[in-house]
């Protein structure tokens, strides 16, 4: 263990005896303080059922002197509802100080509070009951009566109450005395804690304060007096001083110098060995170092010329990577014209599909309106027939009205009217003949368009079909002049990577020949500077003494 560790472990002891001590002073406080806490709770619990108990006798007392002011003052009204009225109000408030008291109680003296309030309840309803039987025009003789009919009969809460009062006085007069006994002995096992904890401190601290002092001599192996003494001689250069350690001391520190200076004797010696031939050797690596120079040079002018040429050629394989990019762009945008051609074609035959579609309803449309306008010819040939028989049957009408005379004037001017209708008929039934005549010209003429729009629209639709065709070819053979493009685009850029990589390399061969030249004439330059320290290293392991004199 270092002797580092070894003074930290005797602080961190001397710590922990003052953590401890203090630790037992607090744990004592603590102690004192917590078990405080539970006195003052129990005692404020006995005062507070000693307080509840001595205002409910208070109640008590004052419900009596209230019940007796009302017998001896009742021949006033008012005064006699005002004594009934505190009388009540005593009784409630010792009834609640009561039950607040067995909130608060324990179990073994909650029967007998619950007794206490029954009876008062009782004693409370014989007042009640008492105080009915008084007149106020005979108040002295009321008085007598209801002091006759509730003598004696409140002495016995009289007594509970008391002996209630007097029970939690004498429990809170013993627990006092029996939290200030533990106090008292909770501090003296504090003191004695304290006392045994500092003394047991003491003992460790020691025992590790001498285990410490003899591991510390242990490792030093001595005074350090002597051990300061004999580096310095070492420190001078005298290898020769003879170190006195202790039997079997194989660790310590004066063990340590004595086996570097033992060491340093066989280094001394290597060194004057080594020094010569080290000065010889230098020497020749000087001579070599100026071969390698020249030949590293001429290296070095070989690689820049390989570098340039690579460079050239480089440059020649990034220009045809950029047309072979421009061609691929190129490719790229002629599949997508043809892609968007072949769309283009589809959606034009598509269409010319629905307007085929259309031409034929509509040439169903028209059909179906010639013949609706045939049936509307035919319908108004009848009508024209009708409107003749009506002009024949009007003609006979006025023939008949003529010769009825005078009579029949009146029916041949309606014969005339009808005449009249049928002929404005006839001219009707004309004119929409001449009309349905002319939308069956018109509609013939339209089927006949439609159905050569129709012939056209098929030619079409064909035309687009073989342009669809057409298109689809050209989008794959564009798509493998693409595909093409992108090989011979990808196998130019792997060639302008390896054109690069390779002049990368090649300039890199042209830094490291330079460098290994300029490396060649430090070597020279080192050499000749290895030499001189080789005879400088002789001369300073010259200064060591190895043997005594």
């Amino acid at each position: 263990m270092r002797i580092k560790t070894r003074f930290m472990l005797l602080g961190l002891l001397l710590i922990a005896m003052l953590g401890g001590g203090a630790g037992v002073g607090i744990f004592g406080v603590w102690l004192q303080n917590a078990k405080l806490g539970d006195v003052l709770g129990a005692q404020e619990r006995a005062l507070t059922m000693l307080r509840h108990a001595e205002a409910a006798r208070t109640h008590f007392y004052m419900q009596r002197i209230e019940l007796k002011d009302a017998t001896l003052r009742g021949s006033d009204q008012e005064l006699f509802k005002g004594h009934i009225a505190a009388m009540n109000a005593n009784y409630e408030a010792a009834q609640k100080e009561l039950a607040a008291l067995r909130q608060i109680a324990s179990e073994d003296d909650k029967p007998r509070l619950d007794n206490l309030i029954k009876q008062y309840a009782e004693l409370n309803k014989r007042y009640n009951e008492a105080l009915e039987h008084y007149e106020y025009y005979d108040a002295l003789g009321s008085a007598i009566l209801i002091d006759g009919m509730l003598r004696g009969q409140d002495a016995p809460i009289d007594k509970a109450l008391t002996a209630l009062r007097d029970t939690f006085e004498q429990r809170l007069i013993e627990q006092s005395a029996a939290d200030s006994a533990s106090a008292s002995h909770r501090f003296n096992l504090t003191v004695v804690f304290f006392i045994l904890s500092t003394i047991v401190a003491m003992i460790a601290y020691w025992v590790v304060f001498s285990w410490i002092t003899r591991g510390l001599m242990r490792q030093l192996g001595g005074d350090p007096a002597d051990a300061v003494a004999i580096a310095r001689r070492i420190a001078d250069g005298d290898l020769t001083t003879a170190v006195e350690l202790q039997p079997g001391d194989r660790e310590s520190l004066l063990a340590a110098i004595a086996d570097m200076q033992e060491h340093l004797r066989d280094l001394i010696k290597h060194l004057r060995d080594s020094a010569g031939a080290l000065s010889g050797q230098a020497t020749a690596l000087s001579a070599s170092s100026v071969q390698i120079a020249a030949a590293s040079e001429q290296q070095n002018e070989a690689a820049s010329s390989m570098a340039s040429s690579i460079e050239e050629m480089t440059a020649s394989i990034g220009q045809v990577a950029e047309h072979s990019n421009e061609a691929l762009t190129i490719s790229r945008a002629s599949g997508e014209l043809s892609n968007r051609g072949d769309e283009v074609v589809q959606s034009a035959a598509a269409e010319m599909e629905q307007i085929a579609a259309s031409a034929e309803s509509m040439t169903q449309i028209i059909e179906a309106l010639g013949a609706q306008s045939t049936q509307i010819s035919r319908i108004v040939h009848v009508i024209q027939e009708i409107a003749n028989q009506t002009n024949l049957l009007a003609l006979n009408a006025a023939i008949e009205a003529a010769r009825a005379g005078e009579q029949g004037r009146g029916f041949s001017v309606v014969a005339e009217e009808v005449r009249k209708l049928a002929e404005r008929t006839t001219e009707s039934t004309r004119e929409i003949s001449d009309m349905i005549k002319a939308i069956q010209d018109g509609t013939g003429q339209a089927v006949r368009h439609m159905e050569s729009w129709s012939m056209r629209v098929a030619d079409g639709m064909a035309k687009a079909r073989g342009a669809g065709e057409c298109m689809r070819d050209v989008k794959a053979r564009a798509n493998d002049v693409l595909a093409v493009v992108n090989e011979i685009t990808h196998a130019l850029q792997e060639q302008s990577a390896a054109s690069n990589q390779i002049a990368q390399t090649v300039e890199q061969i042209a830094r490291m020949s330079q460098e290994n030249a300029t490396a060649v004439g430090s070597v020279a330059s080192s050499a000749k500077q290895l030499e001189e320290m080789a005879r400088t290293l002789e001369g300073v392991v010259a200064k060591f003494r190895l043997n005594p004199a």
